[in-house]
């Protein structure tokens, strides 16, 4: 708990709010919108095509998805782009498949994203990428703002145990 307190922008050890998403679309077309699923630990990354740091750190956050599911740990990841454009996010996505792969959705409105951060974390944090992880229960553990690094991953795994 205490490195999660000093890791996290925000930290609930217990009975933090609980996770919903925004209003969403599907990030590739004809794709679905992601669901909660329950049971399950949910991790989402705001990004966006523009943001050289979130594109730089999505093939780590995907090599410790599969590492956690290896550990035991059913994280469901979500990428929530933040593009003003879906055309950007399109193009984007098709020129890399391997990129936020499904679940992954745009934000319907990327100007409501502060509204959305604001029930999780205050001051909001002033760019992306921005992490918010939620346990089992649907309640958001933690708000982390920034790229991460592969010495993280412990902390990381920990806090969606």
């Amino acid at each position: 708990a205490t490195d999660g307190a000093r890791w996290c922008d925000a930290f609930y050890a217990s009975g933090g709010p609980r996770l919903d998403l925004p209003p969403v679309s599907p990030a590739r077309p004809g794709g679905a919108v992601p669901a909660r699923t329950a049971g399950r630990p949910v991790w989402v990354n705001v990004w966006a095509t523009w943001c050289v740091p979130c594109r730089r750190e999505m093939p780590l956050l995907l090599r410790w998805r599969d590492r956690m599911h290896k550990d035991g740990i059913d994280v469901e990841m979500v990428f929530l782009s933040v593009d003003a454009r879906e055309s950007d996010l399109t193009a984007f996505l098709q020129a890399n498949p391997e990129i936020a792969p499904p679940p992954s959705a745009r934000l319907l409105t990327p100007a409501d994203l502060d509204s959305w951060l604001v029930r999780f974390v205050s001051p909001v944090p002033a760019g992306i990428p921005v992490q918010v992880l939620a346990g089992a229960d649907g309640a958001v553990r933690c708000v982390k703002s920034g790229s991460l690094r592969d010495g993280d991953y412990p902390l990381v795994a920990s806090l969606l145990r």
